[in-house]
């Protein structure tokens, strides 16, 4: 059984809420609202394969990553429990919830919808790949070297935050080259002709391009009992641009849910 690295906080005896990230980031990214949370609920935070330091998948598909997190909540005997995902790890979330629903009680999709994406990241993982580790000597260098192929500076620093330094020798925490093979697939979406009426919230980035009004209705099909909100202001990331909003969000559903 491959289960993936984890953190638990909270009350042991609180509703379990397993949280699963977006391509290139970690459980650590989740710290801003967890912290909101684990007065009341028992989370635990996880890394997706082939990030931190969760095991390493070569065959990199949505099904094959949300098998390993389903075996991770049966390994931690608290099932079934409160998913919470965002981007990639929102579309292992669904997949879980179609698939396994005995295992869920609520979802909660972070802006991603269940659909195939254009490859947007094809290009950020090929210059990351690209990278002469073997010859950086600063993580600023290896910023400078990045921002020739990946202008934004904000996305550079969340990219370098998987950036490893040990015994003065530079290495990625995340199995970029399983990732560039599996592309096509994070893109993508297998849907299944399922659904879940379980108690579900989507939430969007009024800035953010991945969740547009005509994907409610497939969105709604997968999942009849959706509520969907937009938050405004915020674009991919609201739980890192809007914390407090989000995780007090977070929470009325997690309370109405259980």
């Amino acid at each position: 059984m491959d289960v993936l690295w984890y953190k638990k906080s909270g009350p042991e005896k609180g509703p379990p809420v397993f949280f699963l990230h977006g391509l290139f980031a970690s459980m650590h990214n989740w710290q801003s609202v967890t912290k909101k949370l684990n007065d009341t609920f028992s989370i635990f935070s996880a890394d997706l394969p082939n990030h931190g330091n969760s095991p390493r998948l070569e065959d990199v598909t949505q099904l094959n990553m949300m098998t390993m997190a389903l075996e991770t909540i049966q390994a931690l005997g608290v099932g079934p429990v409160h998913l919470v995902g965002h981007s990639l790890g929102g579309k292992v979330a669904m997949l879980l919830a179609l698939h396994h629903s005995e295992w869920v009680k609520s979802l909660l999709v972070e802006d991603i919808a269940p659909k195939t994406y254009p490859p947007w990241f094809a290009s950020v993982m090929r210059a990351m790949s690209n990278l002469p580790l073997s010859k950086i000597s600063s993580r600023q260098e290896a910023d400078e070297r990045l921002s020739k192929d990946i202008f934004d500076p904000a996305l550079r620093t969340f990219l370098l935050t998987n950036l490893d330094r040990r015994d003065g020798s530079f290495s990625w925490r995340i199995h970029i080259d399983a990732l560039i093979r599996g592309g096509p697939n994070i893109a993508g979406f297998p849907k299944p002709d399922l659904k879940n009426e379980l108690p579900a919230l989507f939430v969007r980035g009024g800035k953010s391009p991945y969740v547009e009004d005509e994907d409610y209705q497939t969105i709604r099909e997968l999942f009849p009992s959706v509520v969907i909100e937009t938050f405004p202001e915020a674009d991919h990331w609201l739980h890192a641009r809007e914390p407090e909003a989000f995780a007090k969000r977070v929470r009325r559903f997690l309370e109405e849910a259980h």
